[in-house]
């Protein structure tokens, strides 16, 4: 039986314990990407307008799972393929001490109507631990390029932004990174979630 538990505070303010999470799993809301069609939420980092700003929000994010991570545990933070990916990993470079495991590269482009709805992208999963991290050598990963369509139902392909609506991976991507870097047992968390919090069933 799983034990579920859900927040609505802010994931950059530190109010998890420390070194009581065995798994964050989180898929960060993405830059500038108005949430419209929902009322734009007050509060949701996609509706930053200043990067600076917003790549500063996702590293004090970061630093809050640094703090809560216990020392064998991972962090996975998916990211677009922007410029702001190569300035969040130099802020984790500078401003943690978080080590990398073998990254996750997701290459949705084959995707049905993919470029048409949302444009041509791919998506780095970035992989941080403290040094002793738990891996399940039992689960065959078998790769870390993950060819998964990303499949929209029909009814949605014409809203503005997806991510507030659908799935933003399909849900065996993040099956898999759970069997490889937990066990029965362990805290697994996503603490920001791309469309949180317009879709809190997703979010566990």
């Amino acid at each position: 039986m799983q034990n579920k538990r859900y927040y609505t505070r802010d994931a950059g303010e530190a109010f998890l314990a420390p070194e009581s999470v065995d798994l964050f799993l989180i898929h960060p809301p993405y830059f500038n990407a108005y949430s419209d069609p929902h009322g734009k939420p007050e509060g949701q980092l996609n509706n930053a307008s200043d990067r600076n700003y917003f790549v500063n929000k996702i590293i004090d994010v970061i630093k809050h799972m640094e703090m809560a991570l216990k020392p064998t545990g991972t962090i996975v933070v998916g990211l677009p393929t922007d410029e702001n990916l190569y300035q969040i990993i130099g802020k984790i470079n500078l401003e943690t001490n978080l080590k990398y495991g073998p990254m996750f590269f997701w290459d949705f482009t084959n995707s049905p109507r993919i470029e048409e709805i949302v444009g041509k992208e791919s998506n780095i999963f970035l992989n941080l631990h403290k040094g002793n991290q738990q891996v399940n050598s039992e689960y065959d990963l078998k790769s870390y390029t993950m060819l998964d369509a990303w499949i929209i139902p029909e009814e949605l392909q014409s809203l503005s932004h997806l991510g507030h609506s659908h799935n933003s991976a399909p849900g065996q991507i993040y099956e898999r990174i759970i069997q490889r870097y937990s066990k029965p047992g362990d805290v697994v968390l996503s603490l920001i979630h791309i469309s949180e919090p317009t879709r809190p069933r997703l979010i566990s």
